[in-house]
């Protein structure tokens, strides 16, 4: 009995079927991983203010300091996340073709950046303009804060 090998040449290359399809969610994956991941390092600041009193001093009611810390959202990472399964789930349900499920899942990827990076300059870009000079001890305040594109922590001394 002789025993056929079905051993593949080395010039002979099988495609796997989906492989583009495949190569494309792997791509959403790792750029969603990324984006969230920058958007978490990079949404970060913080400003403060002091008024009246010497450190000597005991402190009066004329004088005290503000602190507000931004930090990234926590909405934002769900948005990301909600992203990448609306498109895989419209991938499964209805595309058609390769090409249909490779157009909804680029979409996606520029969905994440484009929801990431606006976040991250919406977020910045409110929390610069506080009035926290506007603040002063005893007095009534109100600030507008960046959510749901941030997060910011209001602490006094």
């Amino acid at each position: 009995m002789s025993q056929h090998s079905t051993a593949l040449e080395p010039s002979t290359t099988i495609s796997l079927p989906g492989r583009a399809i495949i190569s494309r969610i792997r791509r959403l994956v790792i750029v969603t991983v990324l984006v969230g991941a920058l958007y978490g390092m990079l949404a970060v600041a913080s400003a403060g203010r002091c008024v009246g009193g010497a450190a000597e001093q005991p402190a009066d009611e004329n004088s005290g300091c503000i602190d507000l810390v931004l930090k990234p959202s926590p909405l934002v990472f769900v948005a990301l996340a909600a992203i990448v399964v609306l498109a895989l789930t419209r991938v499964l349900k209805s595309a058609q073709t390769e090409a249909q499920a490779i157009r909804t899942l680029d979409r996606a990827s520029t969905a994440v950046i484009v929801v990431a990076v606006g976040s991250f300059a919406i977020a910045l870009g409110w929390f610069a303009l506080i009035p926290i000079g506007d603040w002063t001890p005893g007095a009534p305040y109100a600030f507008l804060y960046p959510f749901p594109f941030g997060v910011v922590e209001l602490s006094f001394r």
